[in-house]
């Protein structure tokens, strides 16, 4: 008797967490909302996965974090200082914390690069809820393949 497959793993990364397609596959379009797979497809949607891929098509996935903008607190002293509004000089501006982004970028057999944006989760965050999908699916992270197999 043959053991019927179970159901496949599913992933949605979504509200409240925001999640933006960048684009990258002309199937799926320039942009959109959230990321998702859904029986057996890779791609985006709002409510439900309306833009999609087979997730046969896809060689890779890559989790890749970024943080970026952050400054120190600046102050204006010296002979570069403004008087502003008769009042004095300048007050220093504040600092800003870096914004943590996680991108996931798909690549595809075609080799097409959709990304996803994923704003203030880290890439571990993002691995723990794609890997059992994409295991099931006997997808690779980009970063474990093996040198000869990595698209340049």
């Amino acid at each position: 008797m043959d053991a019927k497959p179970g159901p496949s793993e599913s992933v949605s990364i979504g509200f409240p967490v925001k999640c933006v397609y960048q684009g990258g596959h002309t199937t799926l379009g320039r942009h959109g909302r959230h990321f998702r797979i859904e029986d057996g497809k890779i791609g985006h949607g709002e409510f439900s996965l309306s833009h999609s891929i087979p997730l046969d098509a896809v060689a890779s996935v890559e989790v890749s974090e970024q943080a970026f903008g952050d400054s120190d607190a600046k102050y204006l002293v010296g002979p570069d200082a403004v008087n502003l509004r008769g009042g004095g000089l300048a007050t220093p501006s504040a600092a800003s914390e870096p914004k943590q982004v996680t991108l996931i970028t798909v690549r595809t057999k075609d080799h097409q690069e959709p990304v996803w944006e994923v704003d203030h989760q880290g890439a571990e965050w993002v691995r723990e809820r794609l890997t059992p999908a994409l295991r099931q699916a006997g997808i690779s992270y980009y970063d474990e393949l093996p040198p000869s197999e990595r698209a340049g």
